[in-house]
């Protein structure tokens, strides 16, 4: 019997259009625009979660579609969220130390 029957079948040879491709680049230099002007305007405690999300969304946009994410199985979404994980781990041991430090 073949180890392989009952495995779902997966096409690395998906056809994605250019113009997808276009359009992403085009939302995410307009992300950039809009970060360049974020930093410009006086929104005081606002305007580091508005550039974190600005650049959370760009990420996902670059790993969704140029990183190919989106034509994967749930496998490659689960050790690509485990990355993540590990560093959201790393980052929280990292702020905690630098915030309970006494200067």
């Amino acid at each position: 019997m073949d180890a392989h029957a009952n495995a779902p079948a997966h096409d690395p040879s998906h056809q994605v259009p250019m113009s997808l491709y276009y359009t992403i680049y085009a939302i995410l230099m307009a992300l950039l625009v809009l970060t360049v002007w974020v930093n410009y305007l006086n929104i005081g405690v606002w305007a580091l979660p508005v550039a974190l999300t600005i650049a959370v969304i760009k990420a996902v946009l670059v790993v969704i579609y140029f990183m190919h994410m989106r034509y994967t199985g749930k496998l490659m979404w689960l050790w690509f969220s485990v990355g993540f994980v590990w560093l959201g781990m790393m980052i929280f041991g990292i702020l905690t130390d630098v915030i309970m430090r006494s200067h």
